[in-house]
C-alpha cells in the first residue's frame, strides 16, 4: 500500500538529508507523530521515493555527462551488504549526481568536455575528453615531500601555483584573461621546478622498506613519484591557466564524496545494494536542490518535473 507522500518524503529527508539512523528515526515519528513505524516501512518509503525519482535521475547523469562543460569526478570506498563497493560522484556548480558500482574503475561513458579529478588512472581511460588535475591534491603532496623528504623547492612550487591561482581569480573578476607573457612564465617556471625536482629525487637514496620478491625497481619517494607526475601531466595540471572556467581544485566533489563518509560513519553501511542504489539515487535530488538554493523538503514534495525541469527530455 502507498505511503502518505508527506510522510514518505520528511522520511526520506530525514534519512538521506541529514543522515538520521533507523531506530531514532522511528522514536522520532512515534514522538512527534504518534505514528508507529518499523524499519522495514522506513526501507519501503526510501524505495517508493527512489522510483519517483529515478528516470529524472537518469536524465540528470546523460546530461551531466554528455552536456556540462566542466564536471567534477571523484569516488570513495562503501559498505554495502558487509562488503567494500564504491560510491561515485560527478557533480557540477548547480547538480550532482551518486551511483553505487562494486568496481572502482566502473565510469559512465560518453563523457565529452573537461574532467576534473584527482589522478586516478581509470579516468584516463577516457576518451575525447580533456582533463584537469586537483591542485589541492598536489599542495598536499608537496607539502609532505617538504616535510619527509626535506625538499625545499616544494615550497617554491606551492608558491607558484598558489600565486598562479591567485593571478587567475583577480583577471576572473575584472573580466580579463591573463596575459600571454604571464601564462608563459608561470609555464617555464613551473617546468623548470619540476626538473629541478627530478634532479634532487634521483640523487636521494632509495627508501629502506622491505621490497616484495617480484619487485623489479626500488620504491621512488613520494616527492619523486609527484614530480613525475607534474612533468608528465603538465597541460592538466596548468589548464586553469588557459581555461577561466576550469577550476583550480577538485573540492567540489570532494566536498559531495566527505557527505557520503559522513554518512557512514553516523549511520553505518547497508545492507542491501537496491538501498544503497535507493540512498544514491535521492541524495543526488537533496544535493542538487542544495545547490540550487531551494529547500529541500519542498523540492522532495515537489517531484522531479519542478527539479529537473531545465534538463533536456
Amino acid at each position: 500500500m502507498p505511503y502518505g507522500p508527506r510522510l514518505s518524503a520528511l522520511a526520506v529527508y530525514l534519512q538521506t538529508g541529514h543522515f538520521l539512523p533507523e531506530a531514532r528515526l522511528v522514536e522520532l515519528f512515534g514522538d512527534l507523530f504518534q505514528v508507529r513505524i518499523s524499519a522495514a516501512t522506513l526501507a519501503g518509503m526510501a524505495r517508493q521515493e527512489a522510483q519517483r525519482w529515478q528516470a529524472g535521475t537518469e536524465r540528470l547523469s546523460a546530461w551531466l555527462v554528455r552536456d556540462a562543460a566542466v564536471k567534477h569526478l571523484d569516488e570513495t570506498g562503501f559498505r554495502i551488504g558487509g562488503r567494500t563497493q564504491w560510491l561515485h560522484v560527478l557533480s557540477t556548480l548547480k547538480w550532482t549526481f551518486y551511483r553505487t558500482r562494486p568496481r572502482r574503475d566502473s565510469l559512465l561513458e560518453g563523457f565529452r568536455g573537461c574532467l576534473v579529478h584527482d589522478h586516478g588512472k581509470p579516468y584516463f581511460t577516457v576518451p575525447n575528453v580533456r582533463h584537469r588535475l586537483c591542485n589541492a591534491r598536489h599542495w598536499g603532496e608537496l607539502q609532505a615531500s617538504l616535510e619527509l623528504d626535506g625538499d625545499a623547492r616544494a615550497s617554491r612550487m606551492q608558491r607558484l601555483l598558489g600565486r598562479a591561482n591567485l593571478a587567475v581569480r583577480l583577471a576572473g573578476a575584472l573580466q580579463r584573461q591573463l596575459r600571454p607573457s604571464l601564462v608563459a612564465l608561470i609555464e617555464r617556471r613551473y617546468a623548470h621546478m619540476v626538473a629541478e625536482a627530478l634532479v634532487y629525487h634521483e640523487a636521494q637514496p632509495p627508501l629502506q622498506v622491505p621490497q616484495p620478491k617480484r619487485r623489479r625497481h626500488q620504491k621512488r619517494r613520494p616527492g619523486h613519484n609527484l614530480a613525475l607526475r607534474l612533468r608528465a601531466c603538465r597541460e592538466s595540471a596548468l589548464r586553469f591557466l588557459h581555461e577561466p572556467a576550469v577550476p583550480f581544485t577538485n573540492n567540489l566533489a570532494k566536498q559531495d564524496v566527505r557527505m557520503m563518509k559522513v554518512r557512514q560513519k553516523i549511520s553505518g553501511g547497508f545492507w542491501s545494494e537496491q538501498g544503497a542504489r535507493d540512498f544514491a539515487t535521492l541524495r543526488s535530488v537533496l544535493s542538487s536542490a542544495r545547490k540550487q538554493g531551494r529547500n529541500r523538503l519542498e523540492a522532495l514534495r515537489q517531484g522531479p518535473e519542478v527539479l529537473f525541469a531545465a534538463l533536456p527530455p
